[in-house]
């Protein structure tokens, strides 16, 4: 065994998982920028079909003028209010039931980690794991799949070395590391 972590998280850690999945993640963020844009030009599609259908006309370039605003609001406002629907959303299902678990041991091995959990034990190979996101230097984000990942804070290690030994670990495990810089203002 190289590594015996123990984890303890958060709702916080898990939101902000959650949110890098949404928003920094490639599924993720592919799928929020089709929807962005798709969103912001809505406006000028129903204009522009209005036009196709009635003719075009003085009124309706007055249309197509008003709609420039409102797409930009929605083009910049449109993160937000994603991620407060999303963050409203697990809300009201961590009420039903614990969506993660809080406490875990990871035993990282040569070929393969596994993950102890209250709920049950889970033995995945490196070979198996999609991708790897350090974000901000503080957290471990193991993808198994494009939403699912096993999360290790930096806080799980006794030392900055130790965190940097297991950094170096997982990308020649992994290999699909990523350092991310995201604007998250919670620290670990």
């Amino acid at each position: 065994m190289h590594y015996r972590v123990n984890v303890n998280l958060t709702d916080n850690d898990y939101f902000e998982f959650n949110k890098f999945v949404q928003f920094n993640a490639p599924a993720g963020k592919k799928n929020f920028t089709v929807a962005r844009t798709i969103i912001s030009l809505l406006p000028f599609v129903v204009v522009l079909l209005h036009g196709i259908s009635d003719g075009f006309n003085i009124e309706l370039l007055a249309k197509f003028i008003l709609m420039i605003p409102m797409c930009v609001l929605l083009f910049f406002t449109f993160k937000p209010f994603l991620w407060f629907v999303t963050k409203t959303q697990i809300k009201a299902m961590m009420k039903k039931g614990p969506l993660y678990s809080s406490a875990s041991c990871i035993e990282f091995y040569e070929d393969y980690l596994i993950e102890y959990t209250s709920q049950k034990q889970t033995q995945s190979a490196y070979s198996t794991m999609k991708d790897v996101f350090i974000v901000n230097s503080q957290i471990a984000y193991i993808f198994e799949n494009a939403v699912s990942a096993i999360i290790v804070p930096a806080s799980a290690f006794s030392s900055a070395q130790e965190w940097n030994g297991f950094v170096n670990f997982l990308s020649v495990k992994v290999g699909n590391i990523t350092a991310v810089y995201t604007k998250n203002k919670n620290k670990r």
